[in-house]
């Protein structure tokens, strides 16, 4: 890791796999709300056909160089005053 990685709810960062075209990927938190210091958690979709998520756990294994950019995006959450307005689709 080169440096922190500070991001917000709705933003995402572009993942590279080496020899993988890059994908958008939202951070989020383990399943049971946990993380760790310096680590991202996504939540991906395999898709049989998907030329990244298939090779999760195959051609993408522990070890396997990565490339992470970001945070993009201008929909995230500010604190503020008043109503709060959620909105989800599904994972990937």
């Amino acid at each position: 890791m080169s440096k922190p990685l500070t991001h917000l709810p709705g933003q995402y960062v572009k993942v590279s796999f080496a020899g993988f075209p890059s994908r958008d990927y939202s951070p989020t938190l383990r399943v049971d709300g946990t993380c760790e210091l310096n680590e991202l958690i996504f939540h991906i979709r395999a898709c049989p056909d998907g030329v990244v998520s298939s090779q999760l756990g195959r051609g993408i294994g522990l070890g396997h160089r990565v490339r992470v950019r970001g945070p993009f995006g201008s929909a995230f959450f500010r604190k503020a005053e008043g109503r709060i307005v959620l909105v989800a689709t599904g994972t990937g």
